[in-house]
């Protein structure tokens, strides 16, 4: 109790009063920790995705301004530009309309991530929702005012681009024959958007069937629900035919892109050869394949390139590519950020999509 002390009869002091004080342990700082969230978004942004997206809008100029140009294909926007503003606004519209659906497929999958992923960013807490909102109104945002920036027909294109990737996410991903030709579309119309004046309609085609394709294959190794049935790969294969009639224009053949097909489908075969004997392995070989295949359409846009006599601009697309990525990959290692992994779930329903 507070009051005086006292020793023989004589007060020499008063007792200071005591007060319990809550005791706050110091805050520790791991290195890196404060930038978690910052880093968080690369998790959202996946490598394997955005650069072969913006790979394939630069191809577009490029050949654009190597190849069609000469031939009296014309488009004033592009020229107007030039080649490295014209990349520039074309990476921006490829990687916002990239980023915008992949924020939106984190959002719309939190329910389903917190259930079966727990290591995606909304799902373990370090990205808030409102975040991943913000980051996929922008992104939208970003890849309109390029558009607009490559003209009135771009503009379109790219909003019929955003309207599919909005109609994937709220209804394509359960109905997998709809959902997967979808996917391979809104490629499609977002390599028109970087030059809708393109007359070579063969590059757009090969993205768009190889991107179907290796869609089927991921949605098949991922046992994903709704189950794959043979009415899904009859619509799957019908749309694939209809839409080649549709795109198909004449046109030289060129040996180099065709090759780089069958290189892969090799690829393919030793990758998933002995991996699907049982879910855990096949999933896992799923998650491989897919980042493999989306990364290969840059060595797609390289070999048109190469093919097409363009050395200077297929070696400049190879090695900015090549760049980006060792980049990427420094940061996301240097923030601790962990590659995502599928973890196997009994009857999971049918979750993350490209």
């Amino acid at each position: 109790m507070d009051g005086p002390v006292v020793i023989d009869g004589y007060i020499i002091g008063y007792e200071a009063p005591v007060h319990p004080q809550k005791f706050t342990a110091p805050e520790v700082i791991v290195p890196g920790q404060q930038y978690r969230k910052l880093f968080g978004l690369m998790r959202i942004g996946r490598l394997e995705l955005l650069l072969p997206a913006a790979s394939n809008g630069g191809l577009m100029v490029l050949l654009y301004f190597g190849l069609e140009r000469a031939a009296g294909r014309t488009n004033p926007e592009l020229d107007h530009l030039g080649l490295a503003a014209a990349i520039g606004l074309v990476v921006v519209l490829a990687g916002g309309l990239t980023l915008y659906g992949l924020a939106l497929n984190d959002v719309v999958d939190t329910r389903w991530d917190r259930a079966f992923r727990p290591d995606r960013p909304l799902a373990a807490g370090r990205v808030a929702t409102t975040t991943a909102l913000t980051l996929a109104v922008c992104s939208l945002l970003g890849a309109l005012l390029a558009a607009v920036l490559l003209g009135q027909v771009a503009a379109l294109l790219c909003v019929v681009a955003a309207a599919g990737i909005l109609f994937y996410n709220i209804v394509g991903k359960f109905l997998p024959a709809v959902g997967i030709v979808t996917l391979g579309l809104i490629r499609a119309v977002t390599m028109f958007a970087a030059n809708p004046a393109a007359g070579f309609a063969w590059p757009i085609l090969l993205m768009m069937v190889h991107v179907i394709f290796c869609a089927a294959v991921g949605y098949a190794l991922d046992a994903k629900r709704p189950r794959m049935t043979g009415r899904d790969w009859l619509g799957i294969s019908g749309g694939v035919m209809f839409w080649t009639l549709a795109l198909t224009v004449a046109g030289d053949v060129f040996l180099g892109p065709l090759a780089a097909v069958g290189v892969f489908v090799i690829l393919a075969w030793r990758l998933l050869r002995g991996r699907t004997r049982s879910l855990r392995s096949s999933r896992a070989a799923g998650v491989t394949f897919i980042r493999v295949a989306m990364l290969w359409l840059i060595v797609y846009d390289v070999m048109w390139l190469l093919a097409a006599d363009l050395l200077v601009y297929g070696v400049s697309l190879a090695v900015a590519c090549t760049v980006t990525a060792l980049v990427w990959l420094v940061i996301e290692h240097s923030a601790g950020v962990e590659r995502a992994q599928y973890t196997v779930t009994p009857n999971a329903p049918s979750g993350e999509h490209l």
